[in-house]
């Protein structure tokens, strides 16, 4: 009877040992994942800090953008504004009103 006792909390004990070994571990390498998750976020964070300022950087160098090309033969064509199929009248004071 006495050794059967002993059997059982030697193995409860022991279940309870390795239980929390196994978990520690599991916590550690938890712990040690999000480190690195938060280290790689900070790389990343910095190189796109980096990516920016060398686009700045550029930007400086690079000429402005002209256009070269002749206006478009449809803008010039005809009266100037009246004959132009772009342009919109929005000007209420000439048009003529009629009682």
């Amino acid at each position: 009877m006495i050794y059967s006792l002993y059997f059982i909390i030697l193995v409860l004990f022991g279940n309870y040992t390795l239980l929390n070994v196994f978990l520690a571990i599991a916590v550690d390498n938890l712990a040690n994942a999000q480190e690195l998750t938060l280290a790689q976020e900070e790389a990343d964070a910095e190189k796109e800090r980096a990516i920016q300022e060398r686009e700045k950087e550029l930007m400086g160098l690079q000429p402005p953008e002209v256009n070269i090309c002749p206006p478009s033969p449809q803008v010039n064509a005809g009266n100037g504004a009246k004959d132009n199929i772009l342009a919109v009248n929005l000007d209420d004071k000439n048009e003529k009103k009629k009682p």
